[in-house]
């Protein structure tokens, strides 16, 4: 009989998951280099009109869905707070020559990290808050 997996090691790998996956959607949605869904409107023809609308339909639900968890779990507060927190430790990386931000591909890169760090924090606060509380979130 298999062992089931320790819980807190499965929560941690559904973050991560959940985190690659809003990296892809910011990413894909934008990014500096011309791979990206902005680009492709940019540049696109009237051929790839209906791929252009599909995809552009998929990122569209998929933002809806990282930002309505994002906004109901943690709220335009906790929201603030966590881009108060990144920012600050941008800052300090700044700070301490980690990170340039002068360039604008390595601020670009850093925002879109956070961006997406932030969704996946709003998607996953109930799980958070349940492993640090012990309190279940109910959604009425």
């Amino acid at each position: 009989m298999a062992s089931k997996p320790h819980p807190i090691l499965s929560d941690i790998e559904g973050f991560f998951l959940r985190w690659l996956a809003a990296v892809a959607l910011v990413f894909g949605t934008y990014n500096p280099s011309k791979f990206n869904y902005i680009a492709w409107l940019r540049h696109m023809n009237m051929e790839q009109l209906p791929y252009l609308i599909f995809t552009g339909l998929l990122i569209l639900i998929g933002f809806a869905i990282f930002f309505r968890a994002t906004w109901h779990s943690i709220g335009i507060w906790g929201i603030s707070l966590l881009i108060l927190l990144f920012g600050s430790a941008i800052w300090s990386l700044s700070h301490l020559g980690v990170i340039d931000l002068s360039n604008h591909g390595v601020l670009t890169y850093v925002v879109l990290f956070t961006l997406a760090t932030v969704m996946t924090i709003g998607l996953d606060w109930s799980i958070i808050r349940r492993q640090i509380s012990g309190q279940i979130d109910v959604e009425d």
